[in-house]
C-alpha cells in the first residue's frame, strides 16, 4: 500500500518526462531528415545522364577555349619576344657603330702639306686650302667639287685649287689634291697623306 502511494506521489514528473522525451525525439529526428534530403526529392533531385554529359560538354568547351586563347598569347609573347631580341641585336650593333665613329673626324682639322705631298680623301670628306698653292687630282667616277664656285664642273687632275674654297669628296675613289708648294689645309673626313 505504501509503494502505491509513492508512485502516485511522482505520477506527473514521470508523466512530464515522457512527454518531454517524446517531444524531443520527433524533432531530433525531423532535424536529422532535414540535414540530408531524400534523394530524388525536390532538394536532391535526380540526374539523368544525358544532363551529365551535357554539362561535361560545355565544360570542356570552356576548357578548349581557354586553352586556345592560352595559346594565343603563347604566339604573341613568342612574336612579340622575338620582336625584342632582334631590335636589340640591331641596337647593340648600332652603339657598336657609334662607338667606332671617331667625334675629331665630324670636325675640321688643320693638316700641313709639303711640296710634292698628296692628300688623298676619303668619301665625304670636305677640304679647304688655307695657304699655299695646290693641284686637283681625279679620281675613278670624277675630280672634286668646288662647293664654293658651285661650277658644274669638277676640278680634275692638274686644276689649280683655289684659296679659301670649300671642296667635297664625292666618293672614296682616289681623289685628292697634290701640294705644289707647302701648304695649309683644313680637312673634315678621313684621307690619308702620299709622299709624291
Amino acid at each position: 500500500m505504501m509503494k502505491r502511494s509513492k508512485i502516485f506521489k511522482y505520477k506527473y514528473p514521470i508523466l512530464l518526462f515522457i512527454i518531454m522525451t517524446s517531444f524531443f525525439t520527433v524533432h531530433i529526428v525531423k532535424a536529422v531528415t532535414a540535414v540530408s534530403p531524400e534523394p530524388g526529392t525536390e532538394n536532391d533531385p535526380v540526374v539523368s545522364q544525358s544532363y551529365v554529359d551535357q554539362k561535361v560538354g560545355e565544360i570542356a568547351a570552356k576548357l578548349e577555349t581557354a586553352n586556345t586563347t592560352i595559346s594565343d598569347l603563347t604566339k604573341k609573347l613568342t612574336e612579340a619576344s622575338d620582336k625584342i631580341t632582334k631590335l636589340t641585336a640591331s641596337n647593340d650593333a648600332m652603339s657598336k657603330q657609334l662607338k667606332e665613329v671617331d667625334p675629331e673626324s665630324f670636325k675640321f682639322q688643320p693638316l700641313e702639306l709639303k711640296a710634292g705631298q698628296k692628300l688623298i680623301a676619303g668619301a665625304s670628306t670636305e677640304i679647304i686650302l688655307r695657304s699655299g698653292s695646290a693641284k686637283a687630282i681625279s679620281g675613278t667616277y670624277g675630280g672634286l667639287s668646288d662647293i664654293t664656285a658651285a661650277k658644274s664642273a669638277d676640278l680634275t687632275t692638274g686644276a689649280p685649287i683655289a684659296l679659301n674654297h670649300l671642296l667635297l669628296v664625292s666618293r672614296d675613289d682616289g681623289r685628292g689634291i697634290t701640294a705644289v708648294t707647302g701648304c695649309w689645309l683644313i680637312v673634315k673626313g678621313t684621307y690619308k697623306i702620299a709622299d709624291k
